[in-house]
């Protein structure tokens, strides 16, 4: 019986010196996403192709994340590249203004729940909305292997 009291004695306060298990990282922008990113303006970017992708949000100080873009190819991860973020005040939101070729736009996503993610991308000069992004929050042992952070080049 004093035995049974010391175990169960034990067994409570590991319990209790546990650190809680918390839900923050879910409730924040990180971490893996996986979904569809849309062209909406075909005619204005012929060039524009529908994507599948897997966006992973790395933080890398208060408010700020690198997002680490990639496309699904032939089932196989392709580094897009990577883009220093601004986090929002709640950090469920971000976005980056940025070049690309002799384009400039800016991205913005939200969290509109713990597990889903919106996003799009407008051109400039006029804010012309380009592509619209849909994904979710996935493990990433459910998606192909990542590329080395190298093969994304400096987060621009």
């Amino acid at each position: 019986m004093r035995i049974a009291l010391v175990v169960l004695w034990f067994v409570a306060t590991a319990a209790a010196a546990a650190p809680p298990q918390s839900s923050a990282k879910a409730t924040l922008l990180s971490g893996p996403w996986t979904g569809h990113s849309t062209c909406v303006d075909k005619v204005r970017h012929p060039a524009c192709k529908d994507e599948t992708i897997v966006y992973r949000f790395v933080r890398s100080a208060p408010h700020v994340a690198i997002l680490y873009a990639d496309k699904i190819l032939a089932g196989k991860r392709e580094p897009m590249g990577a883009l220093r973020m601004q986090l929002g005040a709640d950090d469920r939101s971000a976005g980056a203004h940025f070049t690309w070729g002799r384009g400039t736009g800016t991205w913005a996503y939200t969290m509109t729940a713990d597990t889903t993610l919106t996003g799009t991308l407008k051109d400039d000069p006029g804010g012309a909305l380009a592509r619209n992004v849909d994904a979710h929050r996935v493990d990433d042992k459910a998606l192909p292997a990542a590329p080395p952070l190298a093969d994304y080049g400096e987060p621009h």
